[in-house]
């Protein structure tokens, strides 16, 4: 934990540019949207990377970037891409979604820790209210609501495989994975999100993720076992980032904050999503 990155802190965010673009890919593939993903990511990564540096900002770094990602959307990017907000700033939200601490907090007290399970559950439920606090003032300052619009050409069903690529690159680089791993992460990424989208079939979306950690815990613990594999906790990480079950409940939140459509359903399905991977 002491070392230092293993890239400079612009590296670090262009790699996180690329894991946003990834993560465009995998959740709204769309042709239009790409560039704004790149530049949304790259703010972030920026704030993110350099706001790092002072220990007191970090407390409104998710609020700040949460703020400055939907000013520049709403500007910039969601009127030119024709595409809905939330879905043009979620993936560039993804380093301070709290979904890790959420579906963390959900296995500690799956295994009777209670105190340290609740601790991050309010934890991650105070970084979410965060985010969509940021969400709302951004969308106050530029003076526009959050309305369903005609999405822009989307990609071929070849998407997710490249997403797969994208963010393995991207987190290889974001989260100075060891030096050979690349390999790896994408391999733990590709079990993880393959298996997801093929559970879809069996079950709804929202707990498909159950499969997807499921196959991902196996695949590490036999990874590991292979000489050339990084510890199984650098797959599992990547495995984890990749089913982004934060992503479901931002939304989610921010429709029902925003009083766009969400219901009790829709929030019932993103927690439903956090305990499935979870239980996985």
């Amino acid at each position: 934990r002491r070392m230092p990155p293993r890239f400079g802190r612009f590296t670090t965010a262009i790699g996180y540019a690329i894991t946003t673009l990834g993560f465009g890919i995998m959740i709204n593939p769309t042709w239009a949207t790409l560039p704004g993903y790149l530049f949304l990511g790259l703010v972030v990564g920026l704030i993110v990377s350099y706001g790092g540096r002072f220990p007191s900002l970090t407390p409104i770094l998710p609020t700040l970037s949460a703020l400055v990602v939907t000013l520049l959307a709403t500007w910039f990017v969601a009127a030119a891409v024709n595409d809905g907000l939330l879905r043009v700033i979620s993936p560039a939200l993804v380093a301070t979604l709290p979904g890790m601490a959420l579906t963390t907090g959900a296995m500690e007290l799956a295994d009777s820790r209670i105190i340290s399970g609740s601790s991050r559950l309010i934890y991650g439920i105070s970084q979410l209210a965060l985010l969509v606090f940021g969400v709302m003032l951004g969308m106050h300052i530029a003076g526009s609501e959050i309305t369903p619009r005609a999405p822009s050409a989307p990609m071929g069903p070849w998407s997710l495989y490249l997403s797969i690529v994208v963010v393995g690159i991207g987190l290889f680089i974001y989260l100075s994975a060891p030096p050979g791993s690349l390999f790896w992460l994408t391999a733990a990424i590709a079990v993880a999100v393959l298996g997801q989208k093929l559970a879809e079939s069996l079950m709804s979306s929202a707990h498909s993720g159950f499969i997807g950690a499921i196959l991902a815990v196996l695949f590490a613990m036999l990874a590991t076992r292979i000489k050339t594999s990084p510890p199984a906790v650098v797959m599992l990480l990547a495995a984890f980032w990749s089913l982004v079950p934060g992503a479901m409940s931002f939304m989610s939140v921010s429709q029902a904050a925003t009083g766009s459509d969400a219901d009790v359903a829709t929030m019932g399905a993103a927690g439903a999503a956090i305990a499935a991977i979870a239980l996985g």
